[in-house]
């Protein structure tokens, strides 16, 4: 659940929040540029506690150096003020010209070719390139109507995301009571998004992530089995621009009715760990080696069942 914050500290930052972003609509892109190399500067050196774990992670995933982990760390860094930067355009720009600077790049084939079987669809994601940007495109296509997201720990901030994702059309559930209304969704032949490349905790299943078993959220997934519905593995990524984006597609997957539940479980989260690590290694900078990823070492589905 959200972590409980006082009133005061909640307004003070969404006060700076609106402050950012309406600076931030309005400038020029080269200040816009130069912005977000100052704060991820700042950031990088603040954050020492997150860059540490960004640098194990990286290097132990990637193979990489420690002068080749680090460089990549500044870029992660300023590819999280570039996000504050693209959602404060993404609040101001019309759906237009929202869709006009996104290369869809046969994502939206997929998806409706999906969506045509009649099953629902169930959109997954990571926290990779601008996945606001992605919610709110993928509710102008036609191709999800609603979408699972965690609750912010500041209630204004929260609302003032949520309105941005809703801009299409979309409905947002929280994470801790999404199962009947998405399961509503897919009963009806639509589809819905879910982001799920953190680490699930205890509750989660242990499945190979980059190349190394990590703990992953399954509801969404356990959903799709219970609905026969397919899976769709995607991720809108930053290209070269002014806030410009292409969507990478990873596979369709359909669940096997005929298969043991757990081991059709299994399957489905390792291919679809697969589809997101393959995105990941295509664009590393843009991937949150902040999170702790591999936290959880351990799930109660580790123990055998009775």
């Amino acid at each position: 659940m959200p972590k409980q914050q006082s009133k005061t500290r909640s307004l003070i930052e969404y006060a700076g929040l609106l402050g950012l972003h309406g600076y931030l609509s309005r400038a020029p892109r080269s200040v816009r540029d130069a912005t977000v190399k100052a704060v991820a500067s700042v950031w990088r050196r603040l954050d020492d506690r997150h860059g540490r774990i960004a640098m194990q992670q990286i290097m132990d995933r990637l193979g990489v150096s420690t002068e080749e982990a680090e460089e990549l760390i500044v870029q992660n860094y300023r590819h999280y003020a570039s996000l504050v930067a693209e959602i404060s355009k993404l609040r101001a720009l019309p759906i237009e010209e929202i869709l006009n600077r996104t290369d869809v790049n046969g994502a939206d084939r997929i998806m409706k070719d999906a969506l045509a079987k009649g099953r629902g669809l169930v959109s997954v994601t990571g926290h990779l390139g601008n996945w606001e940007w992605g919610c709110v495109v993928m509710g102008v296509l036609g191709t999800v109507s609603g979408v699972i997201a965690r609750p912010l720990d500041n209630p204004y901030i929260d609302n003032f995301v949520n309105n941005i994702r809703t801009r299409s059309g979309v409905t947002v559930w929280s994470k801790f009571n999404s199962m009947r209304p998405a399961l509503a969704v897919l009963r009806k032949g639509e589809g819905f998004v879910a982001v799920v490349d953190q680490d699930g905790g205890r509750r989660g299943y242990m499945a190979p992530f980059l190349g190394k078993p990590g703990s992953t959220m399954a509801a969404p997934i356990n959903m799709a089995i219970g609905a026969g519905a397919p899976i769709y593995v995607g991720a809108m990524m930053r290209a070269e621009g002014d806030c410009r984006f292409i969507i990478e597609s990873g596979r369709i997957h359909w669940p096997n009715p005929d298969a043991d539940p757990d081991a059709e479980r299994l399957r489905l989260l390792t291919d679809i760990n697969d589809d997101l690590s393959a995105i990941i290694r295509k664009y590393p900078e843009q991937w949150i080696w902040i999170h702790k990823r591999w936290k959880t070492t351990a799930t109660k589905h580790d123990a055998p069942q009775p």
